[in-house]
């Protein structure tokens, strides 16, 4: 005689194999990585300029072939005089500096030689135009934000925007209640890779917007598996 129970327990022990080896590995986090200012904290002068490092901060193994940093700041009190190429990739793009947001794009140079672990993107090179405090960060979102592109058929983005950093800028004694200055920018003297400021109506970027709809089918389908196992004993 069959017994309808132990057949009922051997399909449940199948549909959870099939969980643990087809979806459990597509619930993992895509988010892998995030962008760091070093030093987070900056005290200058007016007129001096000072130097903040764009640091990828990698949370896993994860390759990826590109990264775009975008850097948004005060222009009243500070002013983007260049960018420099940093450790991790031999192609950085001229930067785009216009309307308080600096724009860095590093990229491989073929998918061959794609990127992993932490390292500096690039460094760029701000003047403190008056007194006053002014916050570094990283714009993050979907279209025109901060990415970095992961080395997969998707380029997911590995970015987790929780996690990128800021940098306190103080100018001498910090706020003032001094006029606002209207800064335009300028060359400097120093030997920085420079670019004219732009305008852009969009910003461009090396990768593919990130993709979680995987995740959830993933985690969809395994509640209806796990479901029809209970329903089966």
């Amino acid at each position: 005689m069959i017994d309808v129970m132990q057949i009922k327990r051997i399909f449940f022990q199948i549909v959870i194999l099939l969980a643990v080896f087809f979806v459990v590995p597509q619930l993992k986090n895509v988010f892998a990585a995030a962008l760091k200012f070093d030093p987070a904290a900056v005290t200058t002068t007016a007129g001096q300029t000072f130097e903040v490092a764009v640091k990828i901060d990698a949370l896993s193994t994860d390759q990826y072939l590109g990264v775009d940093a975008v850097i948004t700041y005060d222009q009243t009190v500070l002013e983007p005089q260049g960018v420099t190429n940093g450790t991790i990739f031999t192609t950085v793009t001229n930067p785009t500096m216009t309307g308080g947001t600096v724009y860095v794009v590093g990229l491989v140079d073929d998918v061959a030689t794609s990127k992993s672990g932490s390292g500096t993107l690039a460094t760029v090179v701000f003047k403190a135009l008056k007194n006053g405090t002014a916050n570094l960060s990283f714009t993050c979102g979907p279209a025109t934000g901060s990415h970095i592109t992961k080395n997969d058929l998707n380029g997911t983005d590995l970015i987790l925007c929780a996690s990128n950093g800021t940098s306190a800028v103080t100018v001498g004694a910090g706020n003032t209640s001094n006029p606002t200055a209207t800064p335009t920018l300028a060359s400097s003297s120093n030997t920085y890779a420079t670019a004219a400021p732009t305008a852009v109506s969009q910003l461009p970027r090396s990768g593919i917007t990130e993709n979680n709809l995987p995740i959830f089918i993933a985690a969809g389908t395994l509640l209806f598996l796990i479901g029809i196992g209970f329903k089966l004993l």
